[in-house]
């Protein structure tokens, strides 16, 4: 399913695990992907996964969910449910300690995507427990937007 933006976070986390162990967060230097910041995310686990909360947003991340609040705390019962796929999603990476590919419903608040292909890469504390998660987010444009913005360059 990845095409891009995940297919290349993946790689960087796999070539950061070191005999067999995941990455840490001092692990991963931002200056090595560098042309990936844009679309993603880093998010920490907070009691053992019963909460989780936006640590850095990407801005072409941050633009296409509507500008979100950093440092938002969240659980699947947030909002109404708004990040239940999300946190669904990152508990079954935190579970099975491996980096995972999905499309979940846009969280966000930009209504002209509908879904996030997202890929998430777990990073593990000291003792190997999953605190902290990058999400490469690659977002789908929904089918009436592309219409109207089909529309609007007919129009021209």
């Amino acid at each position: 399913m990845s095409s891009g933006v995940g297919a290349m976070l993946r790689a960087y986390w796999l070539s950061k695990q070191r005999e067999g162990a995941l990455p840490k967060r001092q692990d991963i230097d931002p200056g090595e992907i560098r042309g990936l910041l844009p679309d993603l995310a880093l998010v920490e686990s907070l009691e053992g996964g019963r909460y989780f909360r936006f640590r850095l947003i990407g801005t072409s991340a941050e633009r296409c969910l509507g500008h979100i609040a950093m440092r938002r705390t969240f659980d699947g019962d947030s909002e109404r449910g708004r990040y239940r796929d999300l946190v669904a999603f990152l508990r079954r990476a935190g579970n099975t300690c491996d980096c995972l590919e999905t499309r979940i419903p846009n969280f966000g608040d930009n209504a002209v995507y509908e879904a996030i292909e997202a890929t998430v890469a777990p990073l593990v504390d000291q003792d190997g427990q999953p605190v902290r998660f990058l999400i490469a987010m690659e977002f789908v444009i929904s089918a009436s937007a592309a219409i109207e913005a089909r529309a609007r360059r007919m129009e021209r």
